[in-house]
């Protein structure tokens, strides 16, 4: 069974667009709620789809006191399985004082809080990599022993630095999605495969024990962006790892960070 641990799918035609690429290969979808749509809206596309679960996106500039409440309801009901922060485009570090808040409610339900790193979709140019960049949740996954984080999209191009601090911290874990970018060249994505998986096979000689700790995410955002590949993100996996290695990661792990139980009776 396969997890895809990190899209934005919103729409019942990017839904259906996905189903179509992924050749009945994926068996569970995570949609990350960005915070430029009205999350009722994602309940109301995921609602009668059991194979796709949401995790909510964090506006740190709102009323945070709100989106607690609300957070803690929809966890309660089973609406969310994690939580995401957008620093990069939010202009916010993570070691932010505000974002204790949020770890503190992911550890509290046992569900991880992922955090967007390296490149962004932000055709303004508005977004900034000195929020982006994983160095920060080194801090943040030693403040918080108790409480998991994904770093989102491998920190690219941060990688190496990524993979340190997943190394270093046994609550931080991490995931491929968005590497990959369509610009409807084949060719270009056939380019990109093939150097990703050159890419990660560095990362996992200076660091092999991450491989066990490294998530399938397509990142898929539907037609109208760069985000609407699957099949290479599934081929490296085929590349790199084992039949019981690809087990563990495509299955197992998420299963782990994202359907646990409470920690709390």
């Amino acid at each position: 069974m396969i997890i895809d641990t990190h899209t934005h799918l919103f729409f019942e035609e990017d839904y259906q667009n996905y189903q179509k690429q992924a050749k009945s290969k994926v068996d569970l979808i995570i949609t990350m709620h960005t915070t430029s749509y009205d999350i009722k809206h994602v309940f109301e596309f995921a609602e009668n789809k059991k194979n796709v679960h949401v995790v909510a996106g964090i506006n740190i500039s709102k009323d945070l006191k709100k989106q607690l409440k609300n957070f803690t309801k929809y966890f309660l009901q089973n609406k969310i399985v994690g939580l995401k922060l957008y620093p990069g485009y939010q202009k916010f570090t993570p070691t932010d004082p505000r974002v204790s808040l949020f770890v503190e409610l992911c550890q509290k339900y046992n569900k991880p809080l992922i955090i967007h790193s390296g490149d962004f979709y932000s055709p303004d140019g508005s977004a900034k990599y000195k929020y982006s960049h994983p160095i920060f949740i080194d801090e943040l996954a030693v403040n918080y022993p108790k409480c998991n984080f994904i770093i989102s999209h491998f920190a690219f191009p941060y990688m190496l630095e990524a993979a340190g601090i997943v190394y270093k911290n046994k609550n931080v874990y991490t995931d491929i999605s968005g590497i990959i970018k369509d610009f409807q060249d084949k060719k270009n994505i056939e380019n990109q495969t093939k150097q990703l998986i050159k890419d990660l096979q560095r990362v996992f000689t200076y660091y092999p024990t991450i491989k066990n700790k490294v998530m399938m995410g397509s990142d898929f955002s539907g037609q109208k962006t760069p985000y609407d590949t699957i099949q290479p993100y599934l081929k490296i996996f085929d590349k790199l790892y084992l039949a019981e290695e690809k087990e563990e990661v495509l299955y197992h792990l998420p299963k782990k960070l994202f359907f646990n139980p409470p920690s709390f009776t």
